[in-house]
């Protein structure tokens, strides 16, 4: 298999509502993206956004690895926990960047499971991080708040929220070896917790305005997808030498202004 020599964004999670408006954006910038996403939760949201990016699944996504192409955008329907998947990347593509969107620990299911919440939010996040050691990959952005798509019904959020806090420590510590020990520059995303359209966002302040029971124990941070996606796509395209200062005071001057 001969190895692209063009430089590549990877973006896990790609079918989410991030993932795709990230993804949306850098391929109008004229970046070559590609993106992973198992395809759980929502599929007709997911089956859409791929849409509009110019992929169709079909019932060969997924088996033996198979990848879709549409323009500049690769996808692959893969689980992050396929040593095989990254393999493939590695040998086929040159990643610059990684944005690793993938798995937010918003799912119920997952306080009943210790095993499945280990799974999903640690050694995905291994994978990655194993795969940009081997790969040569230069940065590393990643979630360190769990992020939630807008819905009409909150519930409880607080059992999630710890369980967040705990994974992204882990999470933290490993980037933070890696930095030091192979010079893997990387950035914790403290993303909005709810993320909807901006016509979702300001029905969002107004009710809460109206009721303030209905905000999260972070109270106001929420931001419309658009603006935080925008965001994203500006720390992914700085390339200064001095990325760890310059990078974090873009992300914090940003996500100030999305919460405040």
């Amino acid at each position: 298999m001969k190895r692209s020599e063009e430089q590549a964004i990877l973006i896990t999670g790609v079918a989410g509502l991030l993932g795709y408006k990230t993804a949306k954006h850098l391929l109008e910038s004229g970046h070559r993206v590609i993106g992973v996403d198992l395809i759980t939760g929502n599929l007709v949201n997911k089956e859409a956004r791929l849409l509009d990016l110019g992929i169709k699944l079909t019932s060969h996504n997924g088996n033996k690895l198979a990848e879709e192409r549409s323009g500049d955008f690769s996808f692959f329907k893969a689980d992050i926990r396929n040593s095989d998947f990254w393999g493939l990347v590695k040998e086929k593509y040159q990643i610059s960047t990684v944005l690793h969107l993938a798995v937010s620990p918003a799912v119920v299911l997952d306080l009943q499971s210790p095993k499945n919440f280990a799974l999903n939010h640690f050694i995905g996040f291994i994978h990655v991080l194993d795969f940009c050691i081997g790969a040569k990959v230069s940065r590393l952005f990643y979630k360190h708040t769990l992020e939630m798509e807008h819905q009409s019904s909150f519930g409880p959020v607080d059992e999630l929220f710890t369980m967040d806090n705990s994974i992204q420590w882990m999470n933290d510590h490993w980037a933070t070896a890696y930095w030091e020990l192979y010079q893997l520059q990387s950035m914790a995303l403290e993303l909005p917790i709810l993320l909807g359209s901006k016509t979702e966002m300001d029905d969002l302040r107004s009710r809460v305005a109206l009721d303030p029971a209905l905000s999260f124990p972070s109270k106001q941070k929420y931001a419309a997808v658009e603006d935080v996606a925008s965001a994203l796509v500006e720390l992914l395209e700085h390339k200064g030498e001095e990325f760890d200062q310059v990078a974090f005071a873009v992300g914090l001057a940003h996500w100030k202004s999305l919460v405040e």
